[in-house]
């Protein structure tokens, strides 16, 4: 039951003035069923990411994926979103024992992509939409 809920935790619509906030664990398939999700967003998903990747796949596992050249890496950094992610770090102590510092970070698409090619470990918690890029980007 602790997976389930901190699975919903990840799966989120919020929005503010200036930005869309999608919660990461959100599936293609999950982002065009929701209401909440602006029109746009939908748009751009079914004709812009859906043909290179299945409805069950998260923007951010797409990211980590797909590589600079792609089309779809392109109309995604045309969008300017940012991924918020965190990383662990651990250092030791002098009784030898591990301790795990957790740090989160909103990241660029470039430097969120260079993370997951860095082989650090990582988890991301939101894809964040500039609403004036999606403004205006046309569908």
């Amino acid at each position: 039951m602790a997976a389930d809920t901190t699975d919903r935790a990840f799966k989120h619509i919020m929005q503010d003035v200036n930005r869309v906030y999608v919660g990461a664990r959100m599936t293609y398939g999950e982002m065009i069923s929701w209401d909440e999700v602006p029109f746009k967003i939908c748009a751009i998903v079914s004709k812009e990411l859906l043909p290179s990747a299945d409805e069950d796949t998260t923007l951010a596992g797409h990211i980590a994926t797909m590589s600079r050249d792609d089309f779809t890496y392109r109309v995604l950094k045309q969008l300017k979103i940012r991924i918020k992610a965190g990383t662990y770090t651990y250092k030791e102590k002098k009784d030898g024992t591990r301790k795990e510092k957790y740090k989160s970070e909103i990241y660029s698409l470039e430097d969120f992509k260079t993370l997951t090619e860095s082989g650090e470990e990582y988890m991301v918690e939101e894809i964040i939409f500039n609403k004036l890029a999606l403004l205006g980007f046309s569908t």
